[in-house]
């Protein structure tokens, strides 16, 4: 055979996810995964019928608020609906994650822009809409003699601080800390977990990103994560010890950290290609995940009021 042509090896196409920079920074192992079998995140129905349930769970909890009672003892059914959130928490993460480790194989870096622009076309039509009519509301309301601190705050300043609020995504702060005496969020106070969400995406692309510039693998991030559990796990002990103060406990940034951060650390151990491959693996791995569905959904039925 004759010797290949000048030049021919500069031909040969490289993989983006070796010639993009940053990309050999990646930890080795990881490396080895780019081209395998590492896992893939696609379109899974699997995983919207896990959100669908997580709302459904929240909605039927507030809304048997004022209309239905256990007949044993009288409390809310489902009692434990608010855990809704924390599964949506969870799934968030793992979905965030995923999606940029998928993107620092495939380019060999994140784009902050793309990521903040995405996030924002997906969350501030909706999120507008709302405040247009909760604007609407504030104006209306008053006018026509409607009082409700519900649908609409007390004073005129009040009304348009709560809107200020909800689009600073410090709706959680403002319900712990009011930032006036009688300060409500009134119909927006739901947009807590809004400003979690969002206060999250703020921090989390921006952290993972330089870890992976630092050379951390996988499993290193995620041993850093599951360190971030135990601490917000800590703190929400603490705070519920030293003050007693359920809103401070359930809607603090710092004590929700340890949902979205298990929701990170499972995508990074997924990516990592730590999932079991063989069908003997994957039938264990779905037995335990039917078994915990069953005690998520006992505990979900059987927990108490979140203000207990």
């Amino acid at each position: 055979m004759g010797e290949p042509p000048a030049g021919a090896c500069a031909r040969v196409p490289i993989p983006p996810s070796i010639a993009a920079p940053g990309a050999l920074r990646t930890a080795p192992g990881d490396r080895a995964r780019i081209a395998g079998d590492a896992f893939r995140l696609g379109h899974r129905p699997a995983l919207d019928g896990v959100r669908g349930v997580a709302i459904l769970t929240v909605l039927v909890y507030h809304l048997t608020w004022g209309i239905g009672r256990d007949p044993l003892d009288g409390s809310l059914f489902p009692r434990g609906g608010y855990l809704g959130v924390d599964i949506f928490f969870v799934l968030s993460g793992f979905l965030i994650t995923t999606l940029l480790i998928q993107e620092w194989d495939r380019t060999g870096g994140i784009s902050l822009r793309h990521f903040y622009a995405r996030r924002a076309l997906r969350l501030l039509p909706a999120l507008a809409l709302v405040l247009v009519a909760a604007a609407v509301v504030a104006v209306v309301a008053p006018a026509v003699g409607y009082e409700s601190s519900f649908l609409a705050p007390e004073t005129t300043e009040m009304r348009w601080s709560s809107i200020g609020v909800v689009l600073l995504y410090a709706a959680n702060w403002a319900s712990i800390y009011p930032p006036s005496t009688g300060f409500t969020l009134g119909a927006l106070g739901h947009t807590w977990s809004l400003a979690i969400e969002e206060q999250f995406y703020l921090v989390w692309p921006i952290a993972l990103r330089f870890l992976l510039r630092r050379g951390l693998g996988r499993r290193q991030i995620a041993a850093l994560a599951g360190m971030g559990i135990l601490v917000s796990a800590f703190v929400r002990a603490l705070v519920w010890q030293s003050t007693g103060s359920w809103i401070r406990a359930y809607v603090g940034s710092d004590v929700r950290a340890d949902a979205l951060l298990t929701g990170c650390a499972v995508g990074l151990l997924a990516t990592a290609g730590l999932l079991p491959r063989s069908r003997r693996g994957r039938q264990a791995l779905a037995g335990g995940a039917a078994i915990a569905a069953v005690g998520l959904g006992w505990i979900v039925v059987a927990a108490p009021p979140a203000n207990a």
